[in-house]
Order: structure tokens, then C-alpha cells, then sequence
């Protein structure tokens, strides 16, 4: 069967509307998805909970199971086109959303391209998953989980655009179990936690190997 969707709590659609309107007015990244010839035809689809692990939650072997939610993300179309995405931050249990982010950058179509990926995956087919989406920033990782709901056996497909950190071409790669794809992440995730970026004499960093921060997303409009 296809991927299965989640039921995101009832105002979350009234909040996306809200969000959309609220940047009409501004300019810039977002004029992509609020200044189309015919409002009418945007929608928002593909809903599915964001979690993410940190660095030291890689490195220290975490998995899955102890990602943290948070936030609903939704494609936004116009028509069959995917043009951007929009995440509402959450609590820990899916509640209390607030919008977050407006990306207009290529993971929204990224995430739908994947999604169709998997879904020609026989093992996926046959069985039973919910659509998720993995966030590791400090690795520069996104993911779509698909969380087996008839067992443990998970599936991870990286989301291009973004680094093969997994040491598989993003979002070219064969699915991954769950556990395989966060143990393919350690060396990046250690790597990270070297970076020592507390600031020196004449306004340098100190590096002691690896990649820094991940830098700001400007294709992010936010509230």
C-alpha cells in the first residue's frame, strides 16, 4: 500500500493559512509561494512529523526510537507542483503548534521525489510504514523515515539535495534499516562534536577537524 500519512491535530491547516497570508505582505523567498498568479490552486499536502537527533545523541549510539519530535511539516502545491514547504513547531506530544518556517529550497521537492522512491520499493509496498522526516543538522543530513507500524524494521532514504554522510548518494541510495543509517552518521557526528568554536585572540575559531555549524538556511522566511 502506499506510504501512510499521519492526522495532523485539526488547526493545523487554519494555521498554514494564517502563516501564507502573514507573508504576503513581506518579500523576498517567500514571494515564491504567497505571490502566485492564483492563490486557489496552493494546497498544503503530504503531512508528516519532523524529528531530530543531535550530534552527541549519534555519537553516543542512540536510535530512532529516541529521536524528538519536533514539529508537522506539510508540502505546499501549486497544482502538481511542489513550491516549498512548511514546518509548525510542536510539543513533545504533537500539540500546541506554532508556525516555524517557510522553505522554498529543493527538500520540498526533494521529500515528494523521495516519498516516490520508496513507494517503488516492493518491501514497501507490501507492507505497512508512516511517512516521517529525520533531521540531523549537525551532519547536514534530512531523511525520510518510514516507520514500520507492523514492526521494528524501519527504513531510512536520504532527501536530496545535501551530502552523502551516510556514505550513499543523497537521495539516490538503496533504503537503509533504521539502525544502519543512524550508524552511518558516528563518524560525521564525532567529527562535529570536535569542533571547538570558541572564539580566539583576533576574533578566529579553533578547529580541532571536521565540518562547523551548519549555516542558516536562507530560503527560511520565518515569524
Amino acid at each position: 500500500m502506499p506510504v501512510q500519512l499521519p492526522n495532523p491535530p485539526t488547526n493545523a491547516y487554519d494555521l498554514i493559512t494564517h502563516a501564507i497570508s502573514g507573508l504576503s505582505v513581506t518579500r523576498g523567498a517567500a514571494d515564491q509561494v504567497t505571490k502566485v498568479a492564483d492563490p486557489s490552486r496552493l494546497n498544503a499536502a503530504l503531512p508528516h512529523k519532523v524529528y531530530t537527533l543531535g550530534s552527541s545523541d549519534i555519537a553516543q549510539g542512540r536510535n530512532l526510537n529516541q529521536a524528538r519530535l519536533i514539529a508537522w511539516r506539510f508540502l505546499i502545491q501549486n497544482g502538481s507542483r511542489t513550491v516549498a514547504d512548511i514546518e509548525l513547531s510542536c510539543d513533545a506530544h504533537g500539540g500546541n503548534l506554532r508556525f516555524a518556517s517557510l522553505n522554498v529550497g529543493q527538500f520540498a521537492q526533494g521529500t515528494r521525489d523521495t516519498v516516490a522512491q520508496a513507494e517503488t520499493y516492493e518491501a514497501i509496498r507490501k507492507g505497512s510504514y508512516e511517512l516521517r522526516v529525520l533531521r540531523a543538522p549537525s551532519v547536514y543530513v534530512m531523511a525520510v523515515w518510514l516507520k514500520n507500524l507492523d514492526g521494528q524494521n524501519d527504513v531510512v532514504l536520504p532527501i536530496a539535495p545535501g551530502p552523502a554522510a551516510t556514505g550513499q548518494p543523497m537521495g539516490g541510495g538503496l533504503p537503509q534499516s533504521g539502525n544502519e543509517f543512524v550508524k552511518g552518521l558516528r563518524s560525521a557526528a564525532a567529527t562535529s562534536l570536535g569542533f571547538d568554536n570558541r572564539p580566539q585572540p583576533g576574533g578566529g575559531q579553533r578547529q580541532s577537524g571536521g565540518a562547523g555549524r551548519v549555516p542558516p538556511d536562507r530560503n527560511r522566511p520565518r515569524q
